[in-house]
């Protein structure tokens, strides 16, 4: 019984500190008042295009949010802070970041989309601990060598970039990468060397160029989720059906004719979608994706008696025409 009172009593003087890491402090002057206590400080939407003196007294910050602001730069004293692991700056007015940055030794997550980058900063290749990247919806047109540095490298956006027709050689040195998004980047075809990502699970390279699928990128046995909408797609490689772990799939907004005959034997498929295509129908075939939970086929060319036969060959999935 002692022995729980004592449990009881390191608990109850746990709570408050479990509270502070809890807390997010969204003002400026309540934070720097009780700057020890901060470890989550939200400054999004404020108007700020300079931060005050005084980041660096925000020794235990652990997150940082400075998305939607006019920030052109940041003061060196927050380089300082070895206890930041997450930092967000998206939606600011970067063109390029300190080399200071290289402080941030245990950053772990940083955010820096929808801001004015022309180049890659390759002073993020020296960040060890840096497991997702965002720099989506920038201007960059290059990816550095360097990058394959980045061994814990989890998440990679890079969406939204004027990349050019074949997706950057470096990214492929990454071999980490669980998630990957090039979407909107000018990609007209992707390596055969893809697979090289072996444990890569999601992959966004919607609305490109991609005329179909390589062959050789069809040997990925852990990719889940695979985003080829608003493509030209006009066919799937008969090595489609090696995408064993394969559970969404979005086609919508390509060109096929008909639906590719390796694309019914994944029989692990759970998500399809379709839409905005060219097809007139089904075949029976279709059946097989027996663990088919969602299969949105609008904007087609179906009738009334197609999709009829539809609704027989796939009873227990829903459908959206």
């Amino acid at each position: 019984m002692a022995r729980f009172f004592a449990w009881i009593l390191t608990l109850c003087a746990a709570l408050p500190l479990c509270a502070q890491r809890d807390h997010v402090y969204t003002s400026w002057e309540k934070a720097i008042a009780v700057p020890e206590d901060v470890h989550v400080l939200d400054l999004r939407g404020q108007r700020i295009a300079e931060l005050p003196g005084g980041i660096g007294r925000f020794r235990n910050l652990v997150e940082l949010r400075l998305d939607h602001n006019q920030l052109q730069s940041l003061p060196l004293e927050l380089f300082t802070l070895d206890a930041l692991e997450v930092l967000s700056l998206g939606d600011n007015r970067f063109r390029e970041i300190s080399p200071a940055f290289i402080g941030l030794q245990n950053l772990r997550r940083l955010y820096l989309d929808h801001n004015q980058f022309t180049a890659f900063p390759a002073v993020l290749c020296q960040l060890p601990a840096l497991e997702l990247l965002d720099l989506g919806h920038n201007r960059i047109t290059e990816v550095p060598s360097c990058l394959h540095r980045l061994a814990q490298l989890r998440h990679l956006v890079l969406s939204s970039n004027p990349l050019g027709s074949q997706l950057p050689e470096a990214v492929l040195g990454c071999t980490q990468l669980r998630r990957l998004e090039v979407a909107r980047t000018g990609i007209t075809r992707l390596p055969e060397a893809l697979p090289t990502l072996l444990r890569l699970q999601y992959l966004n390279v919607a609305g490109n160029q991609l005329l179909t699928y390589p062959a050789a990128a069809c040997q990925m046995d852990s990719l889940q989720t695979l985003d080829l909408s608003h493509n030209r797609m006009t066919h799937l490689p008969p090595q489609f059906d090696r995408l064993h772990a394969l559970r969404e799939l979005n086609l919508s907004h390509n060109q096929l004719n008909d639906l590719p005959p390796a694309l019914l034997a994944l029989r692990t498929l759970h998500t399809l979608r379709l839409d905005h295509n060219f097809l007139p129908d089904l075949p029976d075939t279709a059946a097989a994706l027996q663990q088919l939970h969602l299969l949105s086929i609008r904007q087609n060319q179906l009738i009334a008696e197609t999709k009829h036969h539809i609704r027989q060959l796939l009873p227990q999935t829903i459908l959206e025409f």
